[in-house]
This record gives C-alpha cells, structure tokens and sequence, in this order.
C-alpha cells in the first residue's frame, strides 16, 4: 500500500510540473513568438485566401499601436504604428511578394516583469520579392516587446538590425 501512495504521489509531482513548465510566463511566450513568426510567414503555396486569413490573425498579435524601429524601415510607415496600418502593409505583402519565411529561430532572452516582457531572438528571413534579393533577408536580430493583455500577450513594439547573409 505504501508503494502505491509513493507512486501515486510521484506521478502528481511530475505532471504538475510538467505543467507548470508548460504554463509558466516564459513558456507561454516563446510559443507565442513562434506563432507570431508562423502568422508573418507563408510559402510560395499559400493560396490568396490563406494569406489574407494569415493578415487577420497578425491583428490578434498586435497592441493597438505597436512601435516600429529598423534601419531599413520605409518612411512611409509611421511608428507608432496602428494595428491595421501594420495589417494593410502586411497584406500588400503577401500580394506583393512569392513567399516570406522565418527559419533557423532562435529565443536568445526573454525577461518578464511583472505585465511586460521582452524577447531577443534571430530569425533568417527569406522574401520572395518579384524585384529580386532586399536587403532585409538574412539573419536578423529581433527585439520584441510585449504586454500581457487580458487574454494573452501583445506586441507593443519590435526592433531589428541585420547581422548575416
């Protein structure tokens, strides 16, 4: 009998561990950036309809006004920038453009405090752009900031600088 309660009680530890990891602050925000880069991604097979499907849910990712900081940013974009300006030129991308992938990810850091977090991660961006290589593929290293809203996180503001082919 007592071998059973100390397998019982070891198995309720592991789970409910495993599941604090997985819920924890840090955990639930690397796999939100994830699915923000899978939003800004699309193949080369991405139909029209699952683009501008993918240019709704960049909304849900979103704070209202999100700060943009490149040195390769357009001068045409505002920052901060409204969330369906960031959406309108996300759509005239995935018109504009073959595909856009975000491969070899890495989270570098994540600091939570409190209701806000950043992350440092790079990405190696690839855009299929009809004019030919821009200069923003490579590696780049993305300075994301974030704010728990009521739901989830939100971005509230991204930088990035090119650091490779």
């Amino acid at each position: 009998m007592r071998r059973r309660i100390t397998l019982f009680t070891v198995v309720v530890l592991v789970v409910l561990g495993c599941t604090g990891w997985w819920y924890s602050p840090t955990q639930v925000l690397k796999r939100r950036c994830n699915r923000f880069f899978d939003v800004i991604s699309f193949s080369e097979k991405a139909k029209p309809e699952t683009r501008r499907l993918q240019v709704l849910k960049l909304g849900d990712f979103l704070e209202r006004n999100v700060t943009l900081a490149a040195k390769d940013l357009p001068e045409e974009i505002s920052s901060p920038a409204p969330r369906d300006e960031i959406q309108a030129v996300f759509a005239i991308v995935c018109d504009a453009c073959r595909f856009v992938t975000l491969t070899q990810r890495k989270i570098e850091f994540i600091g939570i405090d409190g209701e806000s977090a950043s992350v440092q991660a790079t990405v190696k961006v690839s855009v299929g752009h009809p004019e030919g290589e821009r200069g923003f593929n490579g590696t780049q290293r993305l300075m994301l900031s974030w704010h728990r809203a009521t739901s989830d996180w939100c971005l509230t503001a991204a930088s990035w600088e090119r650091i490779g082919p």
